[in-house]
């Protein structure tokens, strides 16, 4: 140990701070710390289902996730028709699931049971290799 510099050798009541250090130097990649990255979760669940309502202040929707949350919202005012709303509706939920977890979906929509309410089934589609859209025949 005579070629050791006496600076170099640090007493033990120091261990803690040298094991940190040597941490940090065994993780410098390109002059930065490398840091583990944490996967996030989407913002937005998966969803499963759509429920679409006609109301005096417009279409409201709420839309079911496969983790049990609810995304409730409203489509553009601009909107009358039932049939563009159901189709816009549909368009948020194709964008919502290829955005947020790289999905192709498909929405089935149930029968009426009341003339101002709309209740859809959200189904994944398979996908050809690589893309979001469906595979064609």
């Amino acid at each position: 140990m005579d070629d050791v510099p006496s600076d170099a050798i640090r007493p033990e009541t120091n261990l803690t701070a040298q094991v940190h250090e040597v941490s940090i130097i065994r993780n410098v990649l390109d002059g930065r710390v490398a840091r583990r990255q944490k996967k996030q979760r989407p913002l937005l669940g998966l969803p499963k289902g759509i429920v679409l309502l006609a109301t005096p202040d417009g279409w409201r929707h709420s839309i079911l996730t496969v983790q049990g949350g609810m995304l409730c919202g409203r489509l553009s005012d601009a909107i009358l028709d039932p049939e563009q709303a159901l189709a816009v509706a549909e368009k948020m939920l194709k964008e919502l699931a290829r955005d947020f977890h790289d999905m192709a979906v498909e929405v089935n929509w149930d029968p009426r049971l009341e003339p101002w309410t709309w209740t859809g089934q959200v189904i994944a589609v398979p996908c050809a290799e690589n893309t979001l859209e469906p595979p064609t025949d």
